[in-house]
This record gives structure tokens, sequence and C-alpha cells, in this order.
């Protein structure tokens, strides 16, 4: 699956592509008003090649948010786990990094920049947290750490 992103202010957005010769609209969306970008998700490899060869995406004004592709090759060499300075992974430094890695398998949205935002679509599918376990942006960092989410626009002194 992979996640791209539309700068526009507008709440939807259709974007015309051409897939197997024919022209097709994939819309763009946006899950709050003040959202930086308008998301689309997008699980056809097909449908992704579309995305990626329209003229907004090689123009640069959609961009790819998120894929959870892993990249591979005809021929992999075995590998050693690595940290990212490129050290190999020890058992006494894998337990240290073991939040790191979580994270990394979460999912992330660089969409939301304010807590609001943030509580608004932790109250949302799939996650469906109480209001009241989200009162403070403590709690709010607290339970999207719980659920391996990460806002990583979201700007640390925009409190509610």
């Amino acid at each position: 699956m992979k996640r791209y992103g539309l700068d526009t202010l507008g709440m939807e957005h259709a974007i015309p592509v051409e897939l197997n010769g024919e022209r097709q609209y994939v819309c763009f969306r946006k899950d709050y008003k003040d959202a930086k970008f308008a998301v689309l998700e997008v699980r056809d490899h097909r449908m992704q090649e579309a995305v990626e060869s329209s003229p907004l995406y090689l123009k640069g004004r959609m961009k790819l948010l998120f894929s959870d592709e892993i990249a591979s090759s005809s021929v992999q060499a075995p590998s050693v786990p690595s940290d990212p300075d490129g050290q190999p992974i020890t058992e006494e430094s894998a337990g240290e990094s073991a939040g790191e890695s979580e994270n990394e398998l979460g999912v992330s949205y660089p969409e939301v920049v304010s807590y609001q935002q943030a509580k608004e679509l932790l109250r949302k599918e799939p996650y469906l947290i109480a209001h009241q376990q989200l009162g403070t942006p403590a709690k709010i960092l607290e339970k999207a750490r719980e659920l391996g989410v990460t806002f990583p626009n979201l700007m640390a002194g925009d409190i509610m």
C-alpha cells in the first residue's frame, strides 16, 4: 500500500490518470479541514504506477507520503541487522532500540499538524479511542506511541 499526498485547499480533489490506455480519476480526500495534504491510498500496483507517471506527480505536486513495500532485488546477499549508523546490532543494542524498530513498523501521518487533528484521527476507524483517553497532548502522544502511530509534522508547541 502506498499513500500519496496532494497539497490542495479543497477537501476533495479528483486527478486524472492513465491506466491501461484509459483515463480514470483518483480522488484525494482530506481527513480534516485544516489538514496539510489531501490523501489517496492505493493498494493496486498498476494504479500506483499510473499515479506515479501522472504529470502532477512528476512535477512534484503529488508526493509519496508512505509506502509499506520492501524493495527487493533478484539476488539478495545475506545481511546482518544494523543500526541507522551501519553498525551491526548486538543483543545488548537490540534491547535499546526495540522502541525505535517498533515505531518504524507503525503508521505515519505526515498530514497531521495539530494535536486536535491527532485526537480526531485516533477517535476514528481503525483506532476508535475514547475521547476521555485523549484529553491532553501528552495522553494523545502516549496512545499514539502504544498504537505505533507517528505524527512527524506535529508541532510540539501547538496545543489544542
